[in-house]
């Protein structure tokens, strides 16, 4: 099931990519002038349109796959834990907190490099602070899974807390890339608003 949350999240994105490419491409500097920003869009839309239909397409079989393969885990599942239907719930409940945290690095990450590319500065503190980020990131989602595996309330709390702060920095940061009271880094940002704001609401979200 997460698979298909994942795989449908790449079909939004690819959707997204369909007008922001033509966008980003027509501002580059080597590429060829006597080619106008209508002709390029017009030679580039088929094969952007190609790829949110092949992943939309790959979204129905992996829809059709999970509900095959969910059903032949139940029975597993229950072999594995037994009748105790509270058991079975915290065996969902965990993995559905792990997958989460799985996909929540991926988007993460990708976020950030993102972020990075877009708006690379040594001499800004918030570059460096977007670099700490990520393996700080990595501590928590091991925090996280390793407090839950083994029961440790304190480091959950810990964990919790990460999470509160999180959201704060993913608020925050959707809150620069749509900030136009700096000309230069609203300029950075204006091809690429849309892809990032859906990476910055999933991961605010889950």
């Amino acid at each position: 099931m997460g698979l298909v949350i994942f795989n449908a999240s790449f079909v939004a994105y690819s959707a997204v990519q369909v007008s922001e490419i033509p966008q980003s491409v027509s501002q580059m500097d080597y590429i060829d002038t006597s080619v106008t920003p209508d002709q390029l869009d017009q030679k580039m839309r088929p094969f952007l349109i190609i790829i949110p239909v092949i992943t939309g397409i790959a979204q129905m079989a992996y829809m059709y796959l999970a509900y095959r393969i969910y059903q032949d885990f139940g029975w597993l599942v229950f072999k594995r834990l037994g009748a105790d239907r509270k058991i079975h719930r915290y065996y969902f409940y965990y993995e559905i907190f792990v997958c989460l945290l799985k996909f929540d690095f991926f988007f993460f990450v990708g976020f950030s490099i993102q972020l990075l590319i877009l708006n690379l500065s040594i001499h800004d503190v918030e570059t460096w602070l977007t670099v700490a980020a990520i393996p700080v990131a990595i501590v928590f989602i091991v925090i996280g899974v390793w407090s839950t595996r083994h029961e440790i309330h304190w480091l959950q709390a810990l964990f919790d807390v990460g999470i509160v702060a999180g959201a704060a920095y993913f608020g925050f940061k959707l809150w620069r890339i749509w900030d136009t009271s700096d000309p230069e880094r609203a300029l950075s940002f204006e091809n690429d608003r849309k892809s990032l704001t859906i990476f910055g609401i999933v991961l605010y979200l889950s």
